[in-house]
């Protein structure tokens, strides 16, 4: 997993949330299933994408607790009913669980053509932001 190294003028930075996720993400262990990307989006946003073809919004489930946000889905029985010649779509159950860093909140969460997409903000409480001094003559 590649991380950055960029030399940050502020503590609290995009570039530092960002590796605090990918950090984060490697020390939480879930499998490799299903595929995901995690995308700078501006600099305090995040976006989360999981490769879910074959599931509903009803089947995945979306939780946050604790600074852990965890996606999980169940298969549904149906396809004891069905006889397949070839099953080549996954459609396994699944567990994927994301520590999030500090100040960093769930915006939204949306599913299109198999692609569940998770917008995550980093909102730093005012007094914990950087502030400038301004110098006055006297």
């Amino acid at each position: 997993m590649h991380t950055r190294t960029h030399a940050q003028p502020f503590p609290f930075n995009a570039a530092a949330v960002l590796n605090a996720l990918e950090r984060s993400i490697a020390q939480v262990d879930t499998g490799s299933y299903p595929p995901f990307n995690i995308i700078e989006d501006g600099e305090n946003g995040f976006t989360i994408e999981l490769a879910v073809a074959g599931f509903s919004e009803e089947q995945i489930k979306i939780s946050l607790e604790k600074r852990v946000l965890t996606v999980e889905a169940e298969t549904l029985e149906e396809d004891a009913e069905r006889t397949f010649h070839h099953k080549g779509i996954a459609q396994r159950a699944f567990r994927r669980a994301f520590r999030l860093g500090e100040h960093v909140e769930v915006r939204s969460a949306s599913m299109t053509n198999g692609l569940l997409v998770i917008k995550l903000e980093r909102v730093v409480p005012e007094d914990e932001q950087p502030k400038r001094i301004e110098i006055t003559r006297q």
